[in-house]
């Protein structure tokens, strides 16, 4: 067991989310619209992930919302490839990372997927916007409730890639406005959702969804 708690931690970029300034939510959270950028760190530590060359990495705290529809915060990695103008957009959707929020890919020297998706998207020019999913990574609102993952919730998953979208989008301007979502797994079933969300409640932008080995009902 000690063994095992041992190779968790040494996952981890910067210690445990409750220690990372990063991860606390600031009080603009209490009342914020989904989709709302709450925080940015534009130039994270690269020193403390383990990222293929020319690439550097941003995250960002935003506003999303559960399936009962309730507004929480979560968090996102931005992987940002060599720019050369407007910069085409992959909201990429991870597979299953954990339960809790140090397992959330932001908080990841290898944020989770490696060249699985992540950093192969970026080496080909894209920037990928990489949401945690709410409860992993930032787990706890401005009024310190936990936020609780809600595991293969494709619908919640699929509205936090999206709000996640529009955070990036209004951190970095640069972005394009136009994106398309990838995901595996777990995120597979997020992609698929965003797919269907889409056709409810349509968001500009949007060019279409890859679900690989989706988790689906």
């Amino acid at each position: 067991m000690e063994e095992a708690w041992n190779f968790e931690q040494s996952t981890w970029a910067t210690g445990s989310v409750a220690s990372d300034q990063f991860y606390i939510v600031p009080s603009t959270g209490l009342l914020a619209a989904p989709g709302t950028l709450l925080k940015a760190e534009e130039a994270s530590d690269t020193a403390k992930f383990t990222l293929p060359p020319s690439t550097a990495l941003s995250r960002i705290l935003f506003q999303t919302r559960t399936l009962e529809g309730k507004a929480v915060p979560a968090t996102a990695f931005v992987l940002w490839p060599q720019p050369d103008g407007t910069i085409p957009v992959v909201s990429w959707a991870h597979g299953t990372s954990g339960l809790f929020g140090d397992q959330g890919p932001s908080h990841l020297k290898a944020l989770s997927y490696q060249f699985g998706a992540p950093y192969t998207l970026a080496l080909q020019g894209y920037v990928v916007v990489g949401a945690d999913y709410a409860g992993l990574g930032a787990n706890h609102t401005a009024r310190t409730e936990t936020v609780h993952h809600e595991f293969l919730a494709n619908p919640a998953h699929a509205n936090d890639l999206f709000y996640s979208i529009q955070a990036a989008q209004a951190a970095f301007p640069q972005l394009s406005k136009q994106f398309v979502i990838m995901g595996h797994s777990q995120g597979g079933g997020a992609a698929w959702a965003a797919a269907q969300r889409q056709a409810v409640h349509p968001v500009p932008g949007y060019l279409g969804a890859v679900a690989a080995s989706p988790v689906t009902n």
